[in-house]
């Protein structure tokens, strides 16, 4: 058997470029899809890269406003704790004078009141009490007017605190048949108040009053049974109130009516010229009842520590050598005043209560006025003989 030896030169070149042709083809599809790769991978990394730098940037951003953010809290946490502790202190001292007004510098952030609170922006609000005042203050100039009222009912029973701001305006429109009452009124708000008694009869007037104090917060007051029905075309400018006293009661009180913008209302109770001018300066109803059950709670606990002093005043004077004294604390009068502070207490208990005068009837609310009226003729009694008084 022969062998054949190819050793043509032009052969082994041609076998040659024939190997080398079928290696690229093999190395191309060996190798491309690794190529590809490389380069998606590459491009993807680039993505990716961008991804991580948009992230990181957003997240540097966040940071930096967050910082921003958390020191002008701070800031204005910290001018509202100077704020409420400057005002805190201004109304502690109000309420230890017995008729103190004035005003309380508290900027331009402005004080939001609910139900005797003071809400300061970014704190826990400031409790005052008894204390009456529309819903927001807010001023350009930052001034707070204040003033403090003692409430004598028929005891002292602590200082009333009326609040409100120079944007605050109260119309008290006056007729001939509650004219003393108005000017009751007008007298226990301080000058400072921007305040103004017009004719209740002359719609022209009460026009022209509104009109020329654009911008202001305006409370109408009228006094009398129904007397605001004739102005609710009013109520898109200012918030209206009626006041009705009973007309012939030892005391003043009476009914108060706060009328909404869609011209319903709600009617309530006040007991005294003070708590009739803190329902001038409550900016709600509920607000008033709110405040005037701390009032009464106060009220309350004071009748009771009296109570106390009558019943032990008795026993003294049993064995004192003040006959005098001893047959009046002895007497039917002074019995009958010890029945009327025990009664008293039981008429103003549910008073003590949140929105307690919401539900309180026309006989409690005379029966309030009368044991008032009781009282304070007993203990006129003991002071004009040169006795020990209840209170």
């Amino acid at each position: 058997m022969k062998i054949k030896i190819f050793s043509s030169r032009n052969h082994l070149i041609s076998l040659n470029k024939k190997f080398q042709r079928n290696f690229f083809v093999i190395f191309y599809f060996l190798g491309l899809p690794k190529m590809l790769f490389y380069k998606k991978r590459s491009e993807s990394d680039v993505q990716l890269n961008w991804i991580f730098v948009l992230i990181a940037g957003a997240v540097f951003l966040f940071i930096v406003f967050k910082a921003v953010s958390l020191q002008r809290e701070s800031a204005s946490t910290s001018a509202s704790v100077g704020m409420k502790s400057n005002f805190e202190a201004a109304v502690a001292g109000s309420m230890t004078q017995e008729d103190f007004s004035g005003e309380i510098d508290v900027g331009k952030t402005g004080i939001n009141f609910s139900c005797g609170q003071a809400v300061f922006k970014g704190i826990s609000p400031a409790d005052l009490g008894a204390a009456f005042a529309p819903g927001g203050i807010s001023s350009d100039s930052g001034k707070v007017i204040i003033k403090a009222a003692q409430w004598k009912f028929p005891l002292k029973a602590g200082n009333l605190l009326y609040l409100t701001s120079p944007k605050n305006s109260y119309l008290l429109a006056k007729n001939n048949a509650q004219s003393a009452v108005v000017d009751e009124a007008d007298k226990r708000m301080p000058d400072s108040v921007d305040k103004a008694i017009i004719s209740a009869d002359n719609v022209d007037e009460l026009a022209a009053e509104i009109s020329g104090r654009k911008g202001k917060d305006i409370r109408l007051v009228f006094f009398g049974k129904e007397e605001a029905k004739n102005h609710f075309n009013l109520l898109n400018n200012a918030s209206i109130i009626e006041i009705e006293p009973k007309i012939g009661a030892a005391l003043n009180y009476g009914n108060v009516t706060f009328y909404n913008k869609d011209r319903s209302s709600n009617s309530t109770y006040y007991f005294g010229d003070e708590m009739m001018v803190a329902a001038i300066y409550s900016g709600s109803i509920a607000d008033y009842e709110c405040s005037a059950a701390k009032a009464f709670d106060r009220l309350y606990w004071i009748l009771n520590m009296s109570q106390i002093r009558l019943v032990k005043m008795a026993e003294e004077y049993s064995s004192s050598s003040s006959q005098e004294c001893y047959n009046l604390l002895s007497s039917s009068d002074l019995n009958s005043a010890t029945v009327s502070i025990l009664e008293f207490m039981a008429l103003i208990y549910p008073l003590t209560k949140n929105r307690g005068l919401a539900g309180i009837s026309d006989k409690n609310a005379k029966k309030i006025a009368d044991s008032e009226n009781s009282l304070d003729s007993a203990n006129s009694l003991l002071v004009r003989f040169s006795c020990p008084s209840i209170y």
